[in-house]
C-alpha cells in the first residue's frame, strides 16, 4: 500500500520516492524556493517535510567530521531518507515573515528499524535580523530518537545516534551550535540554549548507559565539551553568563561530574580516569 500527498505552492520543489509497502510520505511547502525531497525503501515507514515560508532547502547532504572511528564524511541526512522499518521523520519549518534572504535547512537519515527524529524550525526573524538554521541527523541502529528544536535565528545542530535505543534533545533559541555523537546503546543526552548568542556544545558519547546534559540557558560566548566512554557515566555542564568554559572528561564506569558556573570568565575541568570516581565544581559570580 503507497500513500502519497504532495502539495506546493508558489516555486516550490518537492520530491517524495518509495518503495516497498505501507510507506507515508507527506511534503507540503507554502512560499518560495523551497526544497524537499523523502525516500523511503522499507515497510511502514512515516516521513512528513512542511515549509512554510521562503528559502527552506531539504535536498543537502550534509558532510560531518566525526570523532567515531570510519564515521567521518556524509552523513545520510538529505530530506528525509529512511531505509529500514516502521522508521518516522519529521520536519517542520516556519518563519522568516517578510524576510527575502537567508535559508532554513534540515535533514534526516535513518538506517534501521523504529528509529524516531523530528525537527522543528521556527522563528527566524528576531529583532529584525535575518538569519539561516541547519538541522541534520544520521540515526544507525534501532528505536533511537532525536529531537532538535530550533527558534530565533542562525542556530545549527549536529546528531549522529549508532547503537540501539539512544535518546538526543537539542532545544536551542538563537544563535549557537550544538553537536552529538553517541556510539552504543541507552545512551541519552539532552542539550539547552536559551537566549543568548554564540554558545557551543559538543557531547561525545561512546558505551552504554552514559548520561550527559549541558545547560546554557543563558548568556554569551558560553561552551560545553562532554567526553565519555565507557558505561553508566553521568555528565552535567550549566552556564549562564558570559565566556564560561566547561570541559568533562570521563573514562571507564560509573564516574559522575558535574560543573556549574554562574557568572563570567570561569574555567571549569574533569578529567577522570577509572570506575565510581565523583567530582563536582561550582562557581559562582
Amino acid at each position: 500500500m503507497k500513500k502519497i500527498l504532495l502539495s506546493a505552492i508558489a516555486l516550490t520543489i518537492g520530491t517524495v520516492g518509495f518503495a516497498q509497502v505501507g510507506n507515508i510520505g507527506t511534503v507540503t511547502q507554502t512560499g518560495n524556493d523551497n526544497a524537499g525531497i523523502v525516500t523511503q525503501t522499507g515497510d511502514d515507514n512515516t516521513a512528513a517535510i512542511t515549509s512554510d515560508g521562503n528559502r527552506f532547502k531539504n535536498n543537502i547532504t550534509k558532510w560531518g567530521s566525526w570523532r567515531t572511528a570510519g564515521a567521518s564524511g556524509t552523513m545520510m541526512a538529505e530530506g528525509v531518507t529512511q531505509v529500514g522499518n516502521g522508521n518516522e521523520g519529521t520536519i517542520t519549518q516556519a518563519g522568516y515573515v517578510g524576510v527575502t534572504g537567508g535559508s532554513g535547512s534540515a535533514g534526516i537519515g535513518q538506517l534501521g528499524n523504529d528509529n524516531k527524529a523530528t525537527i522543528t524550525q521556527s522563528e527566524f526573524l528576531v529583532h529584525g535580523w535575518s538569519g539561516s538554521n541547519a538541522a541534520f541527523v544520521d540515526q544507525v541502529g534501532n528505536e533511537n530518537e532525536s529531537l532538535q528544536n530550533q527558534t530565533g535565528r542562525a542556530g545549527s545542530s549536529y546528531f549522529r545516534q549508532a547503537g540501539d535505543n539512544n535518546y538526543g534533545e537539542s532545544q536551542q533559541a538563537s544563535q549557537s551550535r550544538t553537536k552529538l555523537e553517541q556510539q552504543g546503546n541507552r545512551n541519552r543526552s539532552v542539550q539547552t540554549q536559551g537566549v543568548g548568542n554564540l554558545q557551543t556544545s559538543d557531547t561525545y558519547q561512546n558505551g552504554d548507559d552514559n548520561i550527559a546534559t549541558s545547560n546554557q540557558s543563558g548568556g554569551l560566548y558560553n561552551g560545553s565539551v562532554i567526553l565519555q566512554d565507557g558505561d553508566w557515566n553521568t555528565a552535567g555542564v550549566t552556564q549562564m553568563g558570559v565566556s564560561n568554559t566547561g570541559t568533562i572528561t570521563q573514562t571507564g564506569n560509573d564516574n559522575f561530574g558535574t560543573i556549574s558556573s554562574i557568572g563570567n570568565n570561569h574555567v571549569g575541568a574533569i578529567t577522570q580516569t577509572g570506575a565510581m570516581n565523583e567530582a563536582v565544581i561550582t562557581q559562582n559570580q
